[in-house]
């Protein structure tokens, strides 16, 4: 699991401010599910890079699941995948930028939109590329998706749910953020916590100044809030329509066009 932000240009160097981590120390954190760490591997007025690498504890994962009785809870990519547990991992590591209160002399910054490229993965996702594409193009990112360095004598690589992702646009580091701890949930449709009111109050306010205009809103809420009573609740009193803008089942939502 890995997110890696780089800045370019002038005032590139504001970034480690933003995420307020000294760009000359290792971030190392650890707690009972996961290992945090964030190094700078460039941190200059001109470019900063900084890479956040997760390890997950093996056992965590799957230590008091119920849900399973066999060996594919053993079994599986959860430990690899950027996705809805990744974000909830790294969220207090990245606090400071997500809610946008750096120190009071980097707070004009907080509004500055940088030239960023972001990168993570890999991604367990059952959607087809183009709507991968449609989702970020939709934001004004540029989009590199790649499948990885595996050779096959067959053809799986083509066909695997398994993606790299790379994203380069003009955005500030909070909102760039709060669109990815959206984003890489709705991609891997795999959430590993109960989805409740407080997952509706992440989501207005992540997705305040964006989501609203997105052109694949009903397909995001969907796969973050996944009931109707839910999506209901999260639009308030205005009509349930999402169920006419994004297919009803899995089969559909993944079909190629």
């Amino acid at each position: 699991m890995h997110l890696i932000i780089k800045a370019a240009g002038a005032g590139a160097g504001m970034l480690s401010h933003l995420l307020a981590k000294n760009p000359h120390n290792l971030y190392d954190r650890s707690d009972k599910e996961a290992r945090v760490r964030i190094v700078f591997t460039t941190a200059s007025d001109e470019e900063t890079e900084a890479v956040i690498y997760v390890t997950p504890d093996p056992i965590a994962l799957v230590k008091g699941n119920a849900s399973h009785n066999d060996i594919t809870q053993y079994i599986n990519d959860r430990e690899f995948v950027t996705s809805s547990r990744f974000c909830s991992y790294i969220r207090p590591a990245l606090g400071t930028a997500l809610n946008g209160k750096p120190k009071e002399a980097i707070l004009p910054w907080v509004d500055h939109k940088f030239q960023l490229e972001l990168s993570f993965g890999p991604v367990a996702s059952n959607l087809p590329d183009h709507t991968i594409e449609e989702l970020f193009h939709a934001l004004g990112y540029k989009l590199e998706l790649e499948r990885g360095d595996a050779v096959y004598s067959f053809d799986l690589k083509s066909r695997s749910s398994a993606r790299y992702i790379k994203l380069r646009g003009e955005q500030t580091l909070q909102t760039a953020l709060r669109q990815l701890f959206i984003l890489i949930p709705a991609l891997d449709d795999d959430k590993h916590y109960f989805i409740s009111d407080d997952e509706i109050e992440k989501i207005k306010r992540y997705g305040e100044g964006w989501l609203d205009r997105h052109p694949l809103r009903a397909l995001i809420l969907k796969r973050s809030l996944r009931f109707a009573n839910l999506i209901k609740q999260f639009d308030g009193d205005e009509p349930d329509s999402f169920s006419e803008k994004v297919p009803v089942t899995p089969a559909e939502i993944s079909a190629e066009p």
